[in-house]
């Protein structure tokens, strides 16, 4: 699953408990970005299938329904509540662009909270918009693989950010129209699918376009720093297949419907879309091309 960080808001932050969850606070606002499915970085692209393929079959084992790993999360913020006298209020925002608008806005007086996804993070602790975390207070910090750890959370030797979800942004595919699995992004060119792909509408197409020129070959955060001459490319490539994109998608619901409804035959997506509508009886399939992908 996608790494979601948990940062808190400037001038927010409050005495913690041996857990690392807040205390004496009358009131908590938890910022959950679509609950799990968000940006993060780069990681060797066969490891990454075979770390995901375990999830997803321990998943479909054990519990059947990714809805259970959501109630989870619901099932921990109920049992904060009562621990701690409070009530958790949940605001929803759908891009990293909206969130950074939110909080501009004076977002920081009301949320103590937030789960940014990982390409805003930099932006958000450089910005001075979150506190430090005092990861002595996490007992699993130590336990968290390196992997997700994001450089650009660390400042003058102080953590701002903490990953706890992490997930790929697959290419998903209707295998009863595309026979042959994918090897590239580049399929999203292909003449023969205009009209019948769909992309997250995101900053993150930016660098599918990245990793396509090999930008993060010698270092994986290239992509996430371009220069304007390498925005300017990626800009003049997306706009090629403007008009082949039927919908920009901005929540999984959205992608579920155009491929439950067979509007498209290929987009990138995220592991509960197939899950989902293979459910309902679809063969929809995922790869990761060969190109890697953002998680």
């Amino acid at each position: 699953l996608p790494v979601v960080g948990a940062y808190f808001l400037k001038d927010k932050l409050e005495d913690w408990s041996e857990s690392g969850i807040f205390i004496n606070m009358s009131l908590i606002n938890l910022y959950f970005t679509k609950l799990i499915f968000l940006k993060e970085r780069h990681i060797d692209t066969e490891e990454f299938k075979r770390r995901t393929q375990r999830h997803i079959e321990r998943i479909t084992t054990q519990d059947n329904k990714i809805d259970n790993l959501i109630n989870g999360i619901l099932e921990l913020v109920e049992q904060f509540e009562k621990e701690n006298g409070c009530k958790v209020n949940a605001t929803y925002f759908t891009t990293s662009d909206d969130l950074a608008a939110k909080l501009k806005a004076g977002g920081g007086d009301t949320y103590d909270v937030i789960s940014p996804s990982g390409d805003m993070a930099g932006y958000l602790v450089q910005n001075g918009m979150v506190e430090e975390i005092d990861v002595t207070k996490l007992s699993n910090w130590n336990d968290i693989n390196d992997s997700v750890k994001l450089e650009d959370v660390e400042k003058d030797g102080k953590i701002y950010g903490v990953p706890y979800l992490w997930g790929p942004d697959y290419l998903v595919y209707d295998a009863d129209v595309i026979k042959e699995e994918p090897t590239s992004w580049d399929i999203f060119w292909d003449p023969a699918y205009k009209g019948r792909i769909s992309l997250y509408d995101d900053i993150s197409n930016i660098y599918m376009i990245g990793q396509m020129e090999g930008l993060d070959a010698q270092d994986k955060t290239a992509i996430y720093n371009m220069s304007e001459e390498q925005l300017a490319d990626a800009k003049k490539k997306l706009s090629e297949i403007n008009s082949s994109v039927r919908k920009y998608w901005v929540s999984a619901g959205e992608l579920n419907d155009l491929f439950a409804n067979k509007e498209v035959d290929v987009a990138i997506g995220w592991p509960l879309t197939v899950k989902e509508l293979n459910d309902q009886g679809r063969n929809l399939k995922w790869t990761i091309p060969k190109e890697g992908c953002t998680g």
